[in-house]
């Protein structure tokens, strides 16, 4: 995320305003038969919330929810407070737990503090940016905000004036703790349009960064654009003559059965998994991101492996909807483990039971006489 991180003086918090309505969102399926949807923000809320605890510089996560939500359990750095009448009071709600939970005991605090104030409904957020937010806050800027000029012409009043004039402010936006949370209790009651405008009616530089056209604000139905990947991944290994070599199948151990041969623990049907995967994300084969010839590889746990290039979608706004595995072999019976292999790969990706499908199928002797085969499909979907 950058150097500067090696010499952090300040503390670092993210505050998500997300206990909005969504009412606009919702009429566009209204018309589908489809009233009762959630929120929009709940449909990026977890993978916001992951997109910053996996920054470990962040010393904790403040989400404003609807009062009533009682599906989003409290963790390790990250809180949830209920929300306020409108967006400036649920974001000072937010604010308020901040200043509680950066406090010592003795009810001093040990060091500046920064926060990042980003809106639940933009799920396609820059590391970039949140780098040079972090960054610019850390050299002693109060305010920074990105924004992005329109692609489009811009008539105001009647009359045509140059688009590279306007900025169309985003989120995150940055600033000193203690200033912000100042201009929310004072302002409190007043409905300005985002949060640095609080700045700007007391007279406080608000520096402007390059945002990110993607980063997009999803307010309709129709804002809504899947982008939808597939990929297939195929691996193979031979049985091994080594008595103390472990069979693991989907990152299960099967007992009493020989292993397989190979630098890492051989799992023939994560390798396929993750070859689909890469496969659906356009990054080549296992081999180019764990090869065989690095000392990390040696014995490695394959779950491990599959859990990174997961990761790595997840950071490219992509998640897995469907993966269909078929292990191919005489020897185990795979109808015995699936269950736990189901359970086990689900975890793994951080997805629904429902989403992943393992059989087995058997050959009769005709293929994969000395070894196990598998294959794998897969389908990611974009996160918004």
């Amino acid at each position: 995320m950058g150097n500067f991180y090696a010499c952090v003086v300040m503390s670092r918090y993210v505050v998500i305003p997300a206990a909005g309505s969504g009412t606009r969102f919702r009429a566009g399926f209204e018309n589908n038969g489809n009233a009762e949807v959630l929120p929009k923000q709940f449909l990026f809320l977890s993978y916001i919330i992951q997109f910053f605890a996996d920054d470990g510089y962040v010393d904790g996560i403040v989400c404003a929810v609807p009062r009533g939500i009682d599906f989003l359990p409290q963790t390790q750095k990250v809180y949830f407070v209920c929300g306020g009448g409108n967006r400036q009071a649920s974001v000072c709600n937010a604010l308020e737990k901040v200043d509680e939970i950066r406090r010592r005991p003795s009810g001093e605090f040990d060091k500046k503090c920064s926060v990042l104030i980003h809106d639940a409904a933009r799920p396609h957020i820059s590391k970039e940016i949140v780098s040079k937010l972090w960054e610019l806050l850390e050299n002693g800027e109060n305010a920074v905000i990105p924004a992005v000029s329109p692609v489009d012409s811009v008539i105001v009043d009647g009359s045509y004036i140059d688009r590279n004039s306007v900025k169309l402010i985003q989120t995150p936006q940055g600033f000193d703790f203690d200033m912000i949370y100042e201009l929310h209790k004072k302002y409190a009651g007043r409905e300005e349009p985002d949060d640095a405008s609080l700045c700007r009616l007391e007279g406080i530089d608000v520096s402007i960064i390059e945002g990110d056209i993607r980063n997009k604000k999803v307010t309709y139905g129709g804002d809504l654009s899947h982008t939808i990947r597939t990929g297939f991944g195929f691996d193979s290994h031979q049985f091994s003559d080594d008595p103390s070599r472990q069979l693991k199948l989907c990152g299960i151990c099967i007992e009493n059965h020989r292993g397989l041969i190979g630098v890492s623990d051989a799992d023939v049907a994560i390798h396929s998994v993750i070859d689909a995967m890469l496969g659906a994300l356009a990054m080549g084969g296992i081999g180019e991101h764990f090869p065989e010839s690095s000392s990390s590889s040696v014995n490695a746990d394959s779950a491990k492996f599959l859990a990174q290039i997961n990761s790595i979608a997840a950071g490219k706004g992509f998640v897995v909807s469907n993966l269909d595995v078929t292990i191919i072999c005489d020897s185990p019976e795979i109808r015995k483990y699936k269950d736990r292999m189901t359970q086990r790969i689900a975890s793994i990706l951080e997805t629904e039971i429902e989403n992943i499908n393992i059989k087995g199928k058997t050959t009769e002797g005709t293929i994969a006489k000395d070894g196990i085969i598998a294959m794998a499909n897969v389908l990611l979907t974009s996160v918004a």
